[in-house]
């Protein structure tokens, strides 16, 4: 898991606030190459269950995700960036 509200990846920053939550999470990337591998870049929700909840790919630099569809909880964000994979705890409440 990330270790809090911004985390390096390789080439640049992730910024994800505010969390908690209550209905919209912020996602932002500050990586030069991002935007040349857009396809490959992808969010993903889970449950603490397993199940996804949530799901977007060809992200950008700044990805605002409404949570309100989410019941009040802990979730767990995946960031796929290329070939970089980063966890995140999100609670929604």
């Amino acid at each position: 898991m990330g270790p809090g509200p911004e985390d390096n990846i390789s080439g640049g920053k992730i910024k994800l606030y505010p969390n908690p939550a209550h209905s919209i999470i912020i996602v932002e990337i500050s990586n030069s190459d991002l935007n040349k591998k857009e396809q490959s870049n992808m969010i993903q929700i889970f449950d603490l269950q397993g199940k996804m909840v949530y799901h977007k790919t060809g992200i950008t630099r700044y990805s605002a995700i409404d949570l309100s569809m989410l019941s009040n909880g802990t979730y767990i964000l995946k960031l796929h960036l290329g070939d970089q994979l980063k966890e995140y705890k999100i609670v929604k409440n």
